[in-house]
């Protein structure tokens, strides 16, 4: 796969070194991964943190939550925050403009707001599964999923977990062993996979990284959603 890529970079008039930064994985093990290349063929590095239990990355910041800290970095990994945090996974939003906006620690419910670490009056009920800015989040009650935004509150019939929420106000959900991209418009665009995914994590710039089946797939939400598998090195 390294080789496949530095031969399409010189191909492209690009040195290896010099090869696109995709985005920032969290693998299976906890171990914070670099995903780089171009679309179909990528390369994974790892980072040097192996203790990180959420991650995300907007292309412009990156958010980490560790066992009892909350991390803010820019895209070339300097440190521009580092907060005390309850135990436990977190979930995390941007601004448009990809900055860090709110985190949501699951252990504790709290909703707070970054860079200031403010705790926000905010309870949705139920189960948690995604959080986007200014204020809303995909929600499990009894099984059944809902769109909250601010205080309306819509049933996403038939959908599952996974879910997350774009800086542009798309939802991505599940619906079966398939992605569902629902625009702000009403519009949906179904991305089929073999089996059904139980991760999705927001690893760059109009990209997601998907699990499914137990294998990592990156997908690029522009300007059309494609599908592409990862290296094995990120699962």
């Amino acid at each position: 796969m390294r080789r496949t890529l530095c031969l399409l970079l010189l191909a492209a008039g690009l040195p290896a070194q010099q090869a696109p930064h995709v985005g920032l994985l969290r693998d299976d093990a906890g171990k914070l991964q670099r995903v780089m290349g171009l679309a179909g063929s990528f390369v994974v590095q790892d980072e040097p943190r192996g203790d990180v239990l959420s991650a995300a990355f907007s292309g412009r910041e990156a958010l980490l939550k560790t066992a009892d800290r909350l991390l803010v970095h820019n895209g070339q990994g300097r440190p521009l925050l580092d907060l005390p945090a309850p135990p436990g996974e977190a979930l995390f939003a941007f601004t448009r403009d990809g900055a860090a906006a709110l985190v949501w620690f699951a252990s504790t419910r709290e909703l707070c707001r970054l860079p200031t670490g403010q705790a926000l009056r905010w309870e949705p009920g139920g189960e948690v599964l995604a959080i986007a800015w200014p204020r809303r989040a995909v929600v499990k009650r009894d099984g059944e999923l809902w769109l909250i935004d601010r205080e309306i509150e819509v049933p996403l019939h038939g959908l599952q977990a996974p879910a997350a929420l774009l800086t542009d106000g798309s939802i991505v959900v599940t619906r079966h062993a398939a992605l569902l991209l629902i625009a702000p418009d009403g519009s949906e665009r179904e991305i089929p996979l073999e089996s059904a995914p139980d991760r999705i994590e927001t690893i760059g710039e109009d990209w997601l990284a998907v699990r499914a089946g137990g294998d990592w797939f990156a997908l690029r939400l522009t300007p059309e959603p494609r599908l592409y598998p990862l290296p094995r090195s990120a699962r």
